[in-house]
């Protein structure tokens, strides 16, 4: 398989994404086998998309799948330079419907493009010789997500930090020192407050309340699902 690209990019303060593309086959029909006589150079293009989603460096925790049938596009007349093929191979995958869900930034839809196929698709002795070339291609989107900061932004500034109106003596039930000595934020719901550096230390392990055991992760912002609503549970 030819690794196509491959780039990080840091799209917020809870997640980073890559881009990852390669080709996993290539068939071409050859001018003999035709009847047509037609000289045109036809190219087919498939893309296998997957949305790759972890909360850390070890394996995902989840691997999503296109569903759809429309990963298919084609060009009839590809042209002959090499300009051309780039232009009519950017066209391709930007038509491409899964891949238009995926929210890719312009580097990251030119990381899917590759020079050796773009070499290929230019060369006479090979468009002499076929008349179709059909060509498989990979796309893996991986995110992960930085998922303390996730739960974090869920909480809010809480008003026994020293605030008027707060209660002063309040204490933070994970280190039981007074919330006053330290900022403090309140959980989303249940509104229990907690210092911030000691509830960030706890959602590195649980995504629940210290006190009355809420999952914070239930108020999570609904957009951090929707790029992911076109696809399936692959595992």
């Amino acid at each position: 398989m030819e690794a196509q690209g491959m780039i990080g990019i840091s799209s917020s303060l809870t997640a980073e994404r890559r881009i990852e593309a390669y080709r996993t086959n290539i068939e071409f029909l050859s001018r003999q086998s035709t009847t047509s006589g037609d000289r045109r150079f036809t190219l087919h293009l498939r893309c296998y998309v997957s949305v790759h989603v972890s909360t850390g460096n070890g394996r995902p925790n989840l691997v999503l799948m296109y569903r759809g049938q429309d990963a298919d596009t084609s060009c009839l007349a590809l042209p002959d330079d090499e300009n051309g093929v780039r232009d009519v191979l950017h066209d391709l995958l930007r038509s491409t419907r899964p891949l238009q869900h995926l929210g890719l930034t312009d580097l990251e839809w030119e990381s899917l493009l590759s020079q050796q196929n773009v070499s290929w698709l230019v060369d006479p002795v090979l468009r002499a010789r076929y008349a179709v070339v059909s060509v498989w291609q990979a796309v893996e989107l991986h995110v992960c997500y930085d998922a303390v900061q996730m739960l974090m932004m869920t909480c809010k500034e809480s008003s026994d930090s020293g605030a008027v109106g707060g209660d002063a003596e309040a204490e933070c039930s994970v280190c039981l020192v007074a919330l006053r000595e330290s900022e403090a934020v309140e959980l989303p719901a249940c509104a229990h407050a907690f210092h911030r550096r000691c509830i960030s230390e706890w959602f590195a392990h649980k995504s629940t309340c210290p006190l009355c055991r809420d999952d914070v992760a239930k108020y999570l912002e609904p957009k951090l699902q929707r790029q992911f609503a076109n696809f399936d549970y692959a595992m």
